[in-house]
């Protein structure tokens, strides 16, 4: 607030000159003085006349040395000095480069403002430009609204208070006059009409760079052999040089094959004279789903070496050529088409600014053109068992086998251990008991017809394989599964309601793809009630299993029917047996206890005691072996 007092009483008693008529006495002189590093410095001159400050500024010189004192913001310095009949005040904004004076002019301002200056040195461009939207008036705004907010300016004055003087630019010893808004375009060009710049990566990790530029013969006039020359020096770093005159232009082209990311870079700096500091490439194999390959490049193109400001810029391309089996995205998504007419190159990017960042992308997909999954339940164990199979319409070589097989692991959360073997983790636990733990597996092999399965192995219980297939999947999955509680039912009704969508797993599929879903449901099951998602879809009972056929990677089921319980049997079987076996057990022991006796012949006058068997001796009436008493 105090600097902003500050401001405003300079800038009203610059108006107080102006109302006097004396217009010397109210103005802002501006000289913005630049160096070839950028460093520079903004001196800001106003002058006062002391009468004009007499009538109409409510105080002393001395009370606004003590505002400007108190209320000068830090990014300026400020000096007073007095002459016969005006005093002299001098803001002076220092800047070591154009970063710094942008942020002192927006503390200033309170707003981001525009500042483009260059200093081109060259035999495309050299001199000065300087392009600026705001003044000195704008940057003392502050003192304006301190004057009148402090009394020291009256409020029907304050619109009077500034008044822009005389604006320069100073440079290599000569001086260059601007509005107060500061443009100057002191440039002398060789103007280039375009500028293409050919990137290919042979692979991941290697380059192949070209640029070519295209000027005008007329442009040339005078300077021909100096281009030449120019761009002859490029050999000394190893660059393959050669120009092309047809149709009234002259094509330089300086070429580099076999780059690594950072020898790219390095020719970018000696080609273009600035160092790419965000060239980048970025793996993201996997990201999107877990069959594409792709690397993510962003790379900056600094023309300003060669034009300065855009009203010289030439038409600027940026053309990019994948290796075998890949594709050139643009920063928008869109598949770029190869040109052959510029060696399969295809345009990623094109305009006018000198200063442009190009992001495009690098992509390979293989393609499912077969998958098949297969879902059951142990009802015996309660745990479930799903198998996926793809089938690619490509062969992937050994190491991109390696790498999707690894991108299925990672979505799996299946760790590699240091022997090599899979060892399965499972999110939010670190430690669980074997018998716990979800079983899941990878493995790519080659079928009878030599095309590339990747075979998917999931065991455990139902929630474990929602989570893998929720991880595998990358959406919203659904898994629902009701039966009778009553385990003495043999016939038992169970109901299942599925819903996947295995687009994001898959990614783009074949022209030709189709899915077969095949859903376990047990000993002779009876179909009650089925809902399936699509419209060329098939589905039906097929001995115990229920098959769902389509030609889109996804499955919504909703299936109701009756099934043979195993473990009802089982029961049932075992408590029939139990019950055979004990009456066959309690009548083998009636047996045992029952008295024996011999076989006595017919009328052969031989008698035997009743209880226990034993013979009876004629003429007793008691049994000499139990005692009982005979009743006859």
């Amino acid at each position: 607030m105090k600097k902003k007092k500050f401001l405003l009483a300079v800038i009203t008693l610059i108006w107080l000159l102006g109302a006097a008529g004396c217009s010397a006495g109210s103005t802002i002189d501006t000289k913005l003085q630049v160096n070839k590093d950028l460093s520079g410095q903004r001196l800001m001159s106003i002058s006062i006349d002391n009468d004009v400050f007499e009538e109409y500024f409510n105080g002393t010189f001395a009370d606004l040395n003590n505002y400007i004192s108190a209320n000068c913001p830090e990014q300026l310095q400020w000096s007073y000095s007095e002459e016969t009949g005006y005093s002299q005040y001098m803001f002076v904004l220092a800047f070591q480069n154009i970063e710094e004076y942008e942020k002192k002019v927006a503390a200033l301002t309170g707003e981001e403002k525009t500042i483009q200056i260059s200093v081109p040195d060259s035999i495309w461009a050299s001199g000065i430009y300087v392009d600026e939207d705001f003044s000195s008036g704008d940057l003392l705004q502050w003192l304006t609204n301190g004057l009148v907010n402090t009394g020291y300016v009256s409020d029907e004055n304050a619109s009077m208070i500034f008044d822009n003087g005389t604006t320069e630019v100073e440079y290599g010893g000569n001086m260059y006059g601007s509005y107060s808004d500061i443009y100057v375009d002191e440039v002398e060009y060789i103007d280039i009409y375009e500028i293409n710049i050919y990137t290919e990566m042979s692979d991941f990790d290697t380059y192949n760079r070209k640029v070519e530029f295209v000027i005008s013969k007329s442009s040339l006039v005078g300077d021909e052999d100096q281009v030449k020359k120019y761009f002859q020096a490029f050999s000394s770093n190893h660059i393959s040089t050669g120009y092309l005159v047809e149709n009234g232009t002259v094509t330089y082209m300086l070429e580099k094959l076999g780059m690594d990311i950072s020898e790219l870079k390095n020719f970018d700096q000696i080609v273009f004279g600035v160092e790419d500091e965000l060239l980048t490439n970025t793996n993201q194999d996997g990201v999107t789903d877990a069959l594409t390959f792709e690397r993510a490049i962003s790379e900056n193109i600094n023309l300003s070496q060669y034009v300065v400001g855009n009203a010289h810029a030439p038409e600027f391309h940026y053309y990019a050529k994948s290796a075998k089996d890949y594709n050139v995205f643009s920063e928008n998504g869109t598949k770029v088409q190869a040109d052959e007419e510029r060696e399969g190159y295809g345009l990623v990017w094109s305009d006018s600014e000198v200063d442009r960042t190009v992001n495009w992308y690098l992509k390979k997909h293989f393609k499912t053109q077969n998958m098949s999954v297969e879902l059951g339940r142990n009802s015996i164990a309660d745990s479930w068992k799903q198998k996926m199979e793809l089938t690619l319409e490509q062969v992937p070589t050994e190491e991109e086998s390696a790498q999707i097989e690894k991108l299925f692991q990672t979505r799996l959360g299946i760790e590699q251990t240091e022997e090599g073997s899979e060892e399965t983790t499972e999110q939010g636990t670190e430690e669980k008991n074997e018998e716990e733990k979800a079983h899941a597996s990878v493995q790519l092999k080659q079928d009878k017809d030599g095309n590339c399965q990747i075979i998917i192995l999931q065991k455990g219980k139902k929630t474990q394989i929602e989570e893998n297939m929720l991880s595998l999947a990358n959406d919203n999955i659904r898994l629902y599964y009701g039966t009778d509680r009553e385990f003495w039912k043999i016939k038992k009704q169970e109901a299942y309601d599925i819903a996947c969508d295995f687009s994001g797993l898959l990614g783009e599929v074949s022209d030709q793809f189709s899915m077969e879903y095949r859903l376990n449901v047990g000993l002779m099951p009876t179909m009650q009630y089925i809902k399936c998602s699509g419209d060329d879809e098939t589905v039906g009972l097929q001995g115990n299993a229920l098959v769902f056929s389509q030609t889109t990677p996804g499955i919504c089921i909703l299936y109701t029917g009756t099934r043979v319980d195993g473990l009802s049997v089982v029961f049932w079987g075992l408590t029939t047996a139990g019950i055979v076996f004990l009456c066959i057990t309690l009548k083998k022991k009636k047996k045992e206890v029952e008295p024996k006796r011999p076989l006595s012949k017919k009328n052969s006058g031989v008698k035997y005691c009743e209880n226990c068997g034993a013979l009876r001796k004629a003429g007793t009436r008691y049994c000499e072996e139990c005692g009982v008493k005979f009743e006859d």
